[in-house]
C-alpha cells in the first residue's frame, strides 16, 4: 500500500503544472483538509523507521567505522593516521569483523519481525519472548565475540604502534569507544561518566596533570576492563532474559504464584548481575577520586570532589556547595589581617577531608534507592522507604560536619564585617532548614513503613482461601457422619 501511495502521489506530481510556466498550484480546501489527514499517519510511518533504524543497530552488530577509526588515532597521537601498518591492520580487521556480520546478519533480520513487535504508544519495538528471540540472540551473542576478539586485536596493534609517552591519550581514548559499544545506558550515574572526563574540565596547570598522570592511567585501564566485561554482561544478560522467559511461556505473570515467583527470582538473578558490573564501576570510581584527591593541590582536589558531587549526585550536597560559595566570599576581604585566606582555607579543606567519606556513604545510599526493577510490591516498597531512612542518616550525620565547619571558618574571619557576619547567619538558617525538611521527610518515611509493615503482618495472618474447612475437614459424629442440616 505504501509503495502504490509513491507511485500515485509520483504521478500526480508530474502532472501539477510547472511553478515557471503556469503560475503557483492552488490547494484547494479538500486538499488542505486531506493534507492534515494524513500528517498523523505520517508522523507514525516515520517514528516507526525510526524504531526500526535503532532495532536494527541494536540486533546486528556493528563495526568501528574508518572515519571512527582514524579519529581515535588523531587523539591517541596526530601522526597515527599516516601510518601504513595500523592502515594494513584496520583492513584486516574489517575483513574479519564484515565475515562475522555477514554471517549472523541475514539469519537475524529474517527473525526480527518474530522476535520484536512495534509499541505505537511507546513508538519502540519490543521483545516477543520465544524461541525466535532466543535464536536471534544466540546469532548475534556469537558474533559479538568474533567482533569483540577482532577491535582487541585492532586496539593492541594501535597500542603497540603509539608512543609510550602518549599512554594516557590512549587509554583515554579506549574508554571513549568501549562506553560507546555498551548497548544501553546504566542506572547510575557513576556508570555514565569517567574521571577523565571531570580531570579535564579543571584544565589544570601541566605541572599538577604531571602529578596525576599516572593514577589516571591506571583508573582508564581499569575502567576499560569493566566496561568491555559490563558489555559482556548486558548482552548474556538479553539472551538469558529470553530463554527464561520464553521457558515460562506468553503471558507467563498471568499463572500460578508459585511458577511466577520463580520466574523472577531467575530474572531477578540476571538483573542483579547487571547491577553488580555498575557497582563495580562505582567503587573503582570512589577509590580513584580518592588517590587523585590525595595527590591534587588541597583547591583543586577540592574542586575534583566538587565536580564530581555534581555530576553525580547534585541533589545531595547543597550545603557543600552552599559552604564553598561563602568560602569563596570570604577570601581577599579588605578588613582581613595578614594570613587569614591561608587559615580560612586550611580550615575548610581540613572540614572538607572529613566530610567526603560521608559524602562517598551518601552517594552509595542513594544509589540503593533507586529503584532497580518495575517492582512496586509492599516489600520492595519496604526496602525502598529503608533506604531513604538510611540516605537521610548519612545526609544527617554530613550536614552536624558542615556546620562545624561554618563555624570553624566564622572563628578565623575578622570580626566588624557586618555583611560577612550577616551571609554566616544565613547559610546556619538555610542549614537548618534543610535539617527541617529532612526530618520531617524521614518521619514520613518511617509512618508510612510503619503502616505498611502492619498491613503485611495482616494479610500473612489472615486465613486464605485455601484455610478454609473443605467437606472432609467438617466435623463428624461419633459414627463418623456429618451432622444432619437443621
Amino acid at each position: 500500500m505504501l509503495l502504490r501511495a509513491a507511485l500515485v502521489g509520483a504521478a500526480l506530481a508530474l502532472q501539477a503544472p510547472a511553478a515557471g510556466s503556469q503560475g503557483a498550484a492552488v490547494q484547494t480546501p479538500a486538499a488542505e483538509s486531506n493534507t492534515k489527514k494524513s500528517a498523523p499517519r505520517d508522523d507514525r510511518e516515520r517514528a516507526r523507521a525510526e524504531a526500526q533504524r535503532k532495532l536494527d543497530a541494536a540486533a546486528l552488530p556493528q563495526p568501528m567505522s574508518e572515519a571512527r577509526f582514524r579519529a581515535f588515532l588523531a587523539a591517541v597521537d596526530p601522526a597515527l593516521p599516516a601510518n601504513t601498518e595500523l592502515a594494513a591492520s584496520y583492513a584486516a580487521y574489517r575483513e574479519t569483523a564484515d565475515a562475522a556480520i555477514k554471517a549472523a546478519s541475514g539469519r537475524i533480520r529474517d527473525r526480527l519481525p518474530a522476535a520484536y513487535r512495534f509499541d505505537g504508544a511507546r513508538e519502540l519495538f519490543v521483545p516477543r519472548h520465544n524461541p525466535e528471540l532466543v535464536q536471534t540472540l544466540v546469532l548475534r551473542e556469537a558474533a559479538l565475540a568474533r567482533l569483540a576478539a577482532a577491535e582487541r586485536a585492532l586496539l593492541l596493534s594501535v597500542e603497540r604502534a603509539a608512543d609510550p609517552a602518549r599512554r594516557l591519550a590512549f587509554v583515554r581514548e579506549r574508554v571513549d569507544w568501549l562506553a560507546e559499544r555498551l548497548p544501553r545506558d546504566g542506572l547510575l550515574p557513576s556508570t555514565k561518566l569517567t574521571l577523565l572526563e571531570l580531570v579535564a574540565r579543571l584544565e589544570l596547570p601541566a605541572e599538577v596533570s604531571a602529578t596525576i598522570e599516572q593514577p589516571l592511567i591506571a583508573h582508564a585501564e581499569q575502567l576499560g576492563t569493566l566496561l568491555a566485561k559490563r558489555a559482556e554482561i548486558l548482552s548474556s544478560g538479553d539472551l538469558a532474559r529470553a530463554r527464561i522467559e520464553s521457558e515460562a511461556g506468553s503471558l507467563w505473570r498471568y499463572g500460578l504464584a508459585d511458577a511466577v515467583r520463580a520466574t523472577e527470582a531467575r530474572l531477578a538473578e540476571v538483573d542483579d548481575a547487571e547491577f553488580a558490573s555498575e557497582l563495580a564501576i562505582r567503587e573503582l570510581h570512589f577509590e580513584s577520586l580518592r588517590r587523585l584527591r590525595g595527590r591534587l593541590p588541597a583547591r583543586d582536589g577540592r574542586r575534583l570532589v566538587e565536580e564530581w558531587q555534581r555530576t553525580v549526585h547534585p541533589e545531595l550536597f547543597d550545603d557543600e556547595r552552599l559552604l564553598a560559595e561563602l568560602v569563596e566570599s570570604m577570601l581577599g576581604l579588605p578588613t582581613s589581617a595578614p594570613g587569614t585566606d591561608e587559615a580560612i582555607l586550611d580550615t575548610v579543606d581540613l572540614a572538607f577531608r572529613r566530610v567526603e567519606p560521608l559524602a562517598r556513604e551518601a552517594s552509595a545510599a542513594a544509589d540503593l534507592v533507586l529503584p532497580r526493577l518495575v517492582d512496586r510490591s509492599d516489600l520492595a516498597v519496604l526496602e525502598e522507604l529503608a533506604a531513604r531512612i538510611r540516605l537521610l542518616d548519612v545526609q544527617a550525620k554530613r550536614r552536624a560536619a558542615v556546620r562545624d565547619a561554618v563555624a570553624r571558618v566564622r572563628a578565623v574571619v575578622a570580626a566588624g564585617d557586618d555583611a560577612a557576619a550577616a551571609r554566616f547567619v544565613q547559610l546556619s538558617e538555610t542549614i537548618a532548614a534543610l535539617e527541617r525538611a529532612d526530618q520531617f521527610d524521614r518521619s514520613s518515611h518511617e509512618a508510612l513503613s510503619a503502616e505498611l509493615a502492619a498491613a503485611i503482618a495482616k494479610a500473612t495472618d489472615a486465613p486464605t482461601a485455601t484455610d478454609a474447612p473443605t467437606a472432609t475437614d467438617a466435623p463428624t459424629d461419633a459414627t463418623g457422619a456429618a451432622p444432619a442440616a437443621e
